[in-house]
């Protein structure tokens, strides 16, 4: 190797790194809350036909504790060892599947031990009700009632009512004990029916011990209960954390097919604001069935669109920082499945449509693997780097790809302003796949650092409409997550008014505008090349 290529190759490095760790520092101290690094046990049910669904939530619950730094081990609960729950500093048994037999040995470690114990959903009536029922009741001050099937449709949370959606489903309904050794129990949630008329506690506190009712990573949405949750682990780590709200917005489907006066009247009235703004740039865009150009295959790239263009640039100079959404944003010369046009179909996954015309997941396209992905992904990376647009992160065509596509997601970009979708594959060969909504900064099972996407996006003329009172609504449940992200974006065809109200009632809640990167010379993100050893 001569000199200069090696010299050249040091300074890319170099410059790799300093992009990243000046990324790191832009996001300030919003990638962990206080860095714990508290070691965490995870048990989990896994008998039975379902005993997909504990590694399934597993990631979820993965994802959230890697907000706090959380040194984490899993495990069935059927393989607990005794003692073991003495060797971490929070264990959490996910009871998943109703009557599940948990060994004694964990009930009785239980009931002696002084590190945290967290109990999600089912089962606890196999301790409240057994052998060890009496003890159980006299340390927590605690009595199981059952599994109740009141339609509770709404947990209060912080005097912030949350959504259940999943109320058909049965709610672990436990008691306050009459009598107890003096236990002190706090309840921190509160699940009620749509009436109000009929009440069950939600989330308890009892020394060492915390009581969720039910799986919170079921049925999740936007205003779900799930955010009670995600805030009270702070509290079941121990982590000190302020009330540190963040808002940041994503411009959507910015192509060379959008229009450059609504590209810059966003931009303007951004700035004016001083809302940063994060561009989510697809590098190129296509219509090869001709859906919009009279049945002729079209494919348009930037340099074809110079207004386009500048209009892109001009939203850099305002504050916007670039994101790659994919390279084509559909997939080849087919309807996958609306039109096979670019920003309207899936790119990394097949979709179908049902005789009732409702999307079908088929799964990840024919020719699928981490290397097909990361051709695509250093495709459209080289078409932006060639305009002298650096993005700074990464978003999925409608979140959606296989475990292996965000593999190489994460291979060119640290970062994605974006939900994952996490995968088990069950014993029959079913694939089973979950989206998770993050309230917070975390880094997920796959290695890419999330920044929240938790409001969605305005549709006026959608059925039903979606309005800047939806989001905003959504921003408020938010209010509850400490450290927490009011996360949204704007298709940039929708007439600017609608952003304009969306800014105002989420500023006014609190948050502060935030973006992800720096200074436009700075918006690199780290080539594939640099990765290399």
């Amino acid at each position: 190797m001569t000199a200069l290529p090696y010299a050249l190759r040091f300074l890319r490095r170099a410059l790799a790194i300093l992009v990243v760790v000046h990324f790191l520092a832009s996001l300030g101290p919003s990638i962990a809350a206080a860095g714990t690094g508290s070691s965490v046990l995870v048990l989990y049910d896994n008998t039975g036909t379902e005993n997909w669904r504990g590694p399934l939530y597993i990631q979820l619950l993965r994802n959230l504790l890697s907000h706090f730094e959380a040194q984490v081990t899993s495990k069935p609960v059927e393989d607990y060892v005794s003692g073991e729950v003495n060797n971490y500093d929070v264990t959490f048994y996910m009871g998943i599947i109703f009557d599940n037999p948990i060994p004694d040995a964990f009930l009785a470690d239980m009931l002696v031990t002084d590190r945290t114990v967290a109990w999600l959903g089912y089962n606890l009536q196999q301790m409240a009700w057994g052998t060890h029922g009496t003890d159980f009741t006299n340390r927590y001050g605690l009595t199981f009632v059952s599994e109740d099937t009141v339609k509770y449709t709404n947990v209060t949370y912080k005097n912030t009512s949350l959504t259940r959606v999943g109320a058909g489903t049965t709610l672990s309904k436990v008691a306050i004990a009459s009598s107890s050794a003096g236990a002190a129990v706090s309840t921190l949630a509160t699940a009620s029916n749509n009436a109000g008329s009929k009440t069950a506690p939600y989330i308890l506190h009892s020394q060492n011990l915390f009581f969720v009712a039910d799986n919170p990573f079921t049925f999740v949405t936007a205003t779900d209960r799930y955010l009670a949750f995600a805030d009270v682990l702070f509290d079941i780590l121990g982590v000190q954390q302020a009330q540190t709200p963040k808002t940041i917005v994503r411009i959507e489907d910015v192509s060379p097919m959008s229009d450059p006066v609504n590209m810059r009247a966003i931009a303007d009235y951004l700035s004016s604001k001083n809302f940063p703004f994060m561009i989510s740039v697809i590098p190129e865009y296509r219509d090869p069935l001709g859906a919009y150009n009279s049945g002729v295959p079209l494919t348009v790239k930037w340099k074809d669109k110079p207004q386009a263009l500048s209009a892109l640039r001009y939203m850099l100079s305002k504050g916007g920082r670039a994101i790659q959404h994919g390279y084509t944003h559909q997939y080849q010369a087919q309807a996958n499945p609306f039109s096979g046009v670019t920003a309207e179909d899936w790119e990394f996954f097949i979709v179908t449509k049902d005789a009732n015309g409702n999307k079908v997941y088929q799964g990840p396209t024919p020719e699928d693997s981490y290397a097909w992905a990361l051709g695509r992904v250093l495709t459209g990376q080289t078409i932006l780097h060639n305009l002298n647009i650096w993005p700074v992160g990464w978003l999925t065509p409608h979140y959606l790809a296989s475990p292996q596509d965000y593999a190489a997601f994460a291979r060119v970009y640290p970062y994605s302003l974006d939900r994952g979708v996490y995968f088990v594959t069950d014993s029959s060969g079913t694939m089973h796949f979950e989206e998770q909504i993050a309230p917070y900064v975390l880094k997920d099972v796959y290695g890419i650092t999330r920044i929240p996407e938790t409001c969605e996006y305005v549709n006026p003329t959608g059925t039903p409409a979606l309005l800047p009172a939806d989001v905003i609504a959504k921003a408020a449940a938010n209010t509850v997550v400490r450290d927490g992200w009011a996360g949204f974006y704007f298709h940039w065809y929708i007439d600017v008014s609608y952003l304009q109200q969306i800014v105002e009632g989420i500023t006014a809640l609190g948050y502060t505008p935030t973006t992800a990167g720096s200074k436009q010379r700075f918006n690199v993100a780290v080539p594939y090349g640099l990765l290399l050893p």
